[in-house]
């Protein structure tokens, strides 16, 4: 009876636990609450939900490591953030897993050497929907190092790799279980361009 007791408390706090975790969640709003996405994200927590109303955004954003979703209030169409050629629009470079997710925007007008001019994973398996990719330069529209994002419902296009390679996604070393679903790729030369080890880079 004691056991059943000692596990029923369990059980209970358990969903106690998740259920304040929930309750917790809360939702914050761009511009309203916060004028810049990225005051938004520095706001958040993890399970928090951005959300951006309708406009162009001139920003280059970074996730910061948290698992919360930036949303656009109305789609892709509606909602846009310019990096205004000064480096990568988006960046998952702090062990974002899945559960970091941006959906809904234009991702537009970004430039950096060695970095995927739109949205850039190092270390990172962040989930990127419904977005579209679009007039990046650099190592393509989306770069993944030693990173396995989800990308679905994207439509990549018009952005310009170094060179004639990975011009949409360019997916290196450590990234082979990348997941690329229901999204359109163009670009010129080979938009979609893999070069996957299994071993980590060397450190020299």
């Amino acid at each position: 009876m004691k056991n059943l007791i000692s596990i029923g408390c369990v059980a209970f706090f358990l969903i106690l636990t998740l259920s304040a975790h929930q309750i917790l969640a809360a939702t914050i709003y761009v511009p309203t609450d916060y004028a810049t996405i990225q005051a938004g994200i520095e706001a958040a927590v993890d399970a928090d939900v951005v959300l951006v109303a309708p406009g162009t955004y001139m920003e280059n954003i970074d996730f910061l490591g948290k698992m919360i979703t930036l949303r656009g209030e109305a789609g892709s169409e509606a909602t846009v953030i310019d990096g205004g050629q000064a480096g990568s629009v988006v960046r998952f470079v702090s062990g974002e897993t899945v559960e970091a997710v941006i959906d809904g925007f234009t991702i537009r007008n970004g430039n950096t050497p060695y970095e995927g001019g739109g949205i850039h994973c190092d270390s990172s398996s962040a989930t990127i929907t419904n977005c579209t990719i679009t007039e990046n330069i650099s190592d393509g529209g989306i770069r993944c190092w030693i990173s396995s994002p989800t990308i679905t419902n994207c439509t990549i296009s018009y952005n310009i790799a170094d060179d004639e390679d990975g011009g949409g996604i360019r997916i290196r070393r450590g990234s082979a279980h990348t997941t690329i679903t229901n999204c359109t790729i163009t670009g010129k030369g080979y938009p979609l361009h893999c070069t996957i080890s299994s071993r980590l880079p060397s450190a020299s």
